[in-house]
């Protein structure tokens, strides 16, 4: 099919175009309490098209681009017709898509991933082996493992293969004490099923919902707030946000070469952050991304100092950069004042936000406290409610991180950050 898509794309007079056949192969299994509730297998092709179409208008030149995805036996030209409309209304400024490039070999599949049924059902023995004693209970539980074999075409001469796997767990653990209640949500994405720990994730887990069931309203103040992995990548998300070379192009990013990126003096040597496409099975590596633009590892702030935007072709071109693709995986490679072990006698643990969502522009931010500790000197107290706040590129300016370190599948680094200084909204 294509081919035959190209041909048709050809007769309808588009500029240049970009081809991904996607074939999807998916396990689904669903769990309610003890029992396996339904079982599901998906395999589905679409193809994902791009056209672009050079047009002019008052004596100026314009490129025009049109995304579709198709199935086999859905009336292309239809798909096309539309796509010529799309294209000819928008106006960006003219640019060119990449070439044919040697590509890196990534992992990115998990070989189990094309065993059948028997990885689904290894998973969900391990969650009702672990999930239920006689104070915690599984819920429910929904498995999806998929394996994807894409192939991109272009109309620049690139024809290149990869595959790539995912596996979802989530699942809802509910507590109980007498009439009280409480409930922990378990959402976890991987691409290797030794990354999910999932025996230890679990049980990690049922203590957070026991201690649900005795929470308290932490206090108002500022304070030192210690935030996990799960919660890394949304916090640093201003800094990915300011290094695209689109929003450089937009007039909005607040950085440029060579400068600070912590609003402040900085405690220690500053921070080192890279952009991984290489990142074995991490959530955003990849052989090649949509455009065909090579897996590529980047250092993006490198001890507190602006480094590199990051590009696709369109944004490479306006700004006459190589272009490196979106930012993938994080990689943290130093914060400013050091390592901990314990930072404080005195100071919050968030084991899970509602939603920690910085600003991405001003990176201001309000997440409430959905759970996590109080730590005082001889005192562990299950916290709830309340709100954590504060700035980001304030707080880059003394950060402190664990010695432990994790990976979290879009995230590699210090397994928990304190942030000192926050305000903390509570009782």
């Amino acid at each position: 099919m294509v081919d035959k898509i190209i041909d048709r794309i050809k007769k309808n007079g588009f500029s240049d175009f970009q081809i991904a056949r996607a074939t999807k192969h998916e396990r689904q299994l669903y769990l309610v309490k003890n029992n396996v509730e339904a079982e599901r297998e998906v395999n589905a092709t679409h193809y994902e098209v791009t056209v672009y179409l050079d047009h002019s208008a008052d004596g100026k030149n314009f490129r025009g681009a049109y995304t579709f995805f198709i199935k086999p036996g859905e009336d292309l030209e239809r798909y096309l017709t539309a796509a010529r409309l799309g294209a000819s209304l928008v106006k960006n400024r003219p640019y060119g898509l990449v070439g044919p490039a040697v590509y890196p070999e990534v992992e990115l599949l998990d070989p189990r991933l094309k065993a059948g049924r028997e990885p689904a059902d290894n998973l969900a023995d391990i969650i009702l082996h672990h999930a239920n004693d006689n104070r915690v209970t599984l819920s429910s539980a929904e498995i999806f493992l998929t394996a994807t074999e894409i192939e991109l075409h272009t109309s620049t001469g690139i024809t290149a293969q990869k595959e790539k796997g995912r596996i979802e767990v989530d699942l809802i653990l509910l507590s109980r004490n007498g009439d009280q209640s409480a409930e922990m949500h378990v959402n976890l994405d991987r691409r290797n099923f030794d990354h999910l720990q999932l025996a230890d994730t679990i049980e990690r887990n049922k203590i957070y919902a026991r201690d649900m069931l005795a929470v308290e309203v932490p206090r108002n103040g500022r304070s030192t707030v210690v935030v996990n992995r799960d919660n890394i990548y949304n916090f640093f998300y201003p800094l990915i946000y300011h290094s695209s070379a689109r929003i450089k192009d937009q007039g909005i990013s607040a950085f440029t070469f060579g400068t600070a990126v912590a609003d402040g003096t900085v405690n220690g040597e500053g921070l080192t952050i890279l952009s991984s496409g290489l990142e074995p099975y991490g959530l955003y590596s990849d052989r090649f991304d949509e455009e065909g633009v090579p897996g590529q590892v980047h250092t993006v702030v490198e001890k507190g100092i602006f480094m590199k935007y990051l590009a696709n072709k369109q944004y490479a071109d306006y700004l006459d950069l190589e272009p490196t693709g979106t930012f993938k995986n994080l990689i943290v490679k130093s914060v400013p004042g050091g390592r901990f072990d314990i930072p404080g006698d005195d100071y919050y643990e968030i084991v899970k936000f509602s939603d920690l969502s910085p600003d991405p522009i001003t990176g201001d931010f309000v997440a409430e406290i959905r759970f996590g500790y109080h730590h005082q000197p001889g005192r562990k107290t299950p916290i709830k409610g309340g709100s954590v706040s504060g700035n980001v590129f304030k707080a880059l300016a003394d950060l402190t991180g664990s010695q432990a370190e994790a990976f979290n599948g879009e995230y590699r680094g210090p397994e928990c950050i304190a942030i000192r200084n926050l305000d903390i909204a509570g009782s």
